[in-house]
């Protein structure tokens, strides 16, 4: 039986353990769902495309409304309040009816959702979309669900 010297294998071993691998952050996910985990990278045609390029290192709140925006608008405003600077929120208008004087944010129209159907897979129905520091969706709560969006948001930011 041959005996190999001990040292030069501490050593080999010691050396190989010290490189680190290069990782890809995953998407920061609060849940599970169509959209989740995908850039939000809309294409709109008013207002020129949606895209998440010069807000990378925000959360982005992005507001699926209808005709007058209701509860769905208040919360997104709340928590333009709330979060502050830490936050971007735009609206998506899947009517075409939404009075742009009586949302707080800017909106982008997506006639009948069809770049939320086609991007997304998410249907128009008002609701919110959080995306994570990196543009890609990491919450979509509907109109039922907006008590949770703050709570939602707070773990985004950090």
């Amino acid at each position: 039986m041959r005996r190999l010297p001990i040292a030069p294998l501490l050593l080999a071993a010691s050396c190989a353990g010290s490189r680190e691998a290069v990782q890809i952050e995953p998407p920061r996910t609060e849940a599970e769902g169509p959209g989740i985990g995908r850039m939000l990278d809309l294409d709109l045609e008013e207002n020129g495309p949606l895209t998440l390029q010069a807000v990378t290192g925000r959360v982005t709140v992005v507001c699926v409304i209808r005709e007058g925006g209701g509860p769905v608008v208040q919360a997104c405003d709340d928590a333009a309040s709330l979060f502050g600077d830490r936050v971007t929120v735009v609206g998506l208008d899947t009517t075409g009816t939404v009075d742009p004087r009586l949302v707080p944010f800017r909106i982008y129209p997506d006639p009948e959702g069809a770049q939320l159907q086609e991007r997304l897979g998410l249907d128009p129905a008002p609701k919110v979309l959080a995306t994570d520091k990196r543009g890609r969706v990491a919450r979509v709560l509907a109109e039922a669900d907006l008590d949770v969006l703050d709570a939602s948001l707070r773990k985004l930011v950090e």
